[in-house]
């Protein structure tokens, strides 16, 4: 069988397809493998997966969270409130709002994770920010 013969051949084409699409599909799973895990623990997990988001976290804070995308780590903030863990997820909010001192919605968990811990004074600032508006952060 020759080359042409091998390409005009259906089977030959059909692996060659699925082997691509494979490829690609666990490429795509191994790049955002942070993000489809979170997102699966977000919307409900077990407690083993919940102990994986704790060494996630780790893995976050050691490595330096610039390079992490805002919204991996705002859903990461989330899920450790869940688990209990709320000092935690407020220091990535403050991160995320040193980072993007304009996004109200940050502030806003920020306020409200700091309000809770019983951090009035510090949840104040963020409440007074967000009241007169982001221009005047800091």
């Amino acid at each position: 069988m020759n080359g042409i013969e091998l390409v005009r051949n259906r089977w030959f084409m059909l692996f060659c397809a699925v082997t691509f699409f494979g490829i690609l599909w666990g490429s795509f799973q191994w790049v955002y493998r942070d993000q489809i895990f979170l997102r699966r623990l977000y919307n409900g997990g077990t407690l083993r997966d919940q102990h994986a988001a704790l060494m996630l976290y780790r893995d976050v804070m050691e490595s330096g969270s610039s390079s992490r995308d805002p919204q991996l780590l705002s859903q990461l903030a989330e899920i450790l409130v869940k688990t209990g863990r709320r000092e935690e997820a407020i220091r990535i909010w403050d991160q995320l709002v040193g980072q993007r001192p304009e996004d109200r919605g940050l502030r806003f968990r920020l306020a409200v994770a700091l309000h809770n811990q019983g951090k009035y004074l510090e949840a104040e600032k963020h409440f007074g920010v967000l009241l007169r508006g982001v221009k005047d952060h800091d």
